[in-house]
């Protein structure tokens, strides 16, 4: 079982893409932790660390549809490439102003929200994807060590973000956070995503399809409640 369980990563491109997506959530959740801290200390009201959670997580629920859609018509790769060079940029900027406390609580909500809307193109490029990176009998295994990659940077991102701020203050963490983006940018550059002709039609006419599917699935529909 072990093995089965193991099988993707007998295949470089999952392997490339698995790490480096691996490194950059580790450098999400310690942005989102040093965030959290700075704001809290900054203004003495623990309400901020919400607003700017609330500001990075949300677009993925809100702009991740579309960007899922756009996914099925444009090319993964560059996808990949280009969301992730959008984020480092914000994530330099927003290392920047508060490693120098020149941001104030709403600047980094704003910035925030842009981090946010970029994961939401990023993230779906990645999950569709994957059934083109392994072999068929291996998609299972595949979607079940993307779960873990997730899971494990959820871990360890809070414990790499207290030793940078530990070592070096909550800039630290940003910077290691916007370092982290290029790991992907690195792992898509470096291998062929196979991606089946796109269809042309418009994006409001899939995200319907979408949830027409999803309302007509009872697996779907039960699995997007409980998220």
């Amino acid at each position: 079982m072990p093995s089965a369980s193991l099988a993707p990563f007998r295949s470089r491109p999952i392997t490339l893409i698995w790490i480096g997506a691996l490194v950059s959530n580790i450098g999400t959740w310690m942005e989102s932790v040093a965030l959290g801290y700075h704001v809290a200390d900054t203004t003495g009201r623990a309400g901020w660390s919400a607003v700017v959670a609330g500001a990075t997580f949300v677009p993925l629920g809100i702009v991740g549809p579309v960007g899922s859609a756009l996914a099925d018509r444009f090319d993964r790769r560059r996808m990949l490439i280009g969301g992730s060079l959008v984020s480092a940029l914000v994530a330099t900027v927003l290392a920047v102003r508060v490693g120098t406390d020149a941001a104030s609580p709403g600047e980094i909500a704003a910035l925030g929200f842009a981090a946010g809307c970029a994961s939401a193109f990023t993230f779906p490029a990645f999950q569709t994807a994957l059934p083109y990176l392994v072999p068929r009998e291996h998609l299972l295994a595949a979607v079940g060590v993307s779960n873990a990659q997730w899971n494990l940077g959820r871990v360890l991102g809070p414990v790499f973000a207290a030793l940078a701020m530990w070592l070096g203050g909550v800039g630290a963490a940003l910077t290691v956070n916007a370092v982290s983006f290029l790991a992907v940018v690195a792992a898509a550059v470096s291998v062929r995503i196979a991606q089946p002709p796109a269809v042309k039609r418009p994006v409001l006419g899939a995200l319907a399809d979408g949830l027409r599917f999803a309302r007509s699935s009872p697996p779907m529909r039960h699995m997007l409640v409980v998220m």
